[in-house]
């Protein structure tokens, strides 16, 4: 773990928590965290975004909904680069498997998570099977 004692079960719970939560919810959910609401639209697609600061965990989860408001999917980030490789050695132990076709860990069968290198970093998405 890095210097902040990053609890990386305790995110992953976070990302899964919610599915099956409305906007509405989640942000009563995490009403005492640090958050950032957004729109984001493009190509005529619209999906609404909170994203929530895990300050203490030096990470953020961001939870993104469909025009009904019910969560699609959550985004795991981390602020800093070293946790990436922590958390990717974190998933081989924490995961059911790991889906070499599909490119995707399955947690819990019930969820599955993905990663993405974009700018400005390492994005890990997270999914309901």
């Amino acid at each position: 773990m890095n210097s902040r004692k990053n609890d990386f079960s305790y995110l992953t719970g976070q990302a899964y928590a919610a599915f099956g939560e409305s906007h509405a919810q989640v942000k009563e959910r995490f009403k005492d965290f640090p958050m950032c609401l957004m729109d984001y639209i493009d190509n005529g697609g619209h999906e609404e975004h909170i994203e929530i600061s895990f300050d203490e965990k030096n990470a953020s989860v961001t939870y993104c909904f469909d025009t009904g408001r019910m969560l699609l999917y959550s985004v795991i980030y981390f602020c800093e680069l070293s946790d990436v490789g922590l958390f990717l050695c974190f998933l081989e132990g924490f995961a059911d498997s790991y889906d070499y076709l599909k490119k995707r860990w399955i947690i819990d069968t019930h969820f599955y998570m993905t990663v993405q290198e974009k700018e400005p970093g390492t994005y890990f998405y997270c999914y309901k099977l």
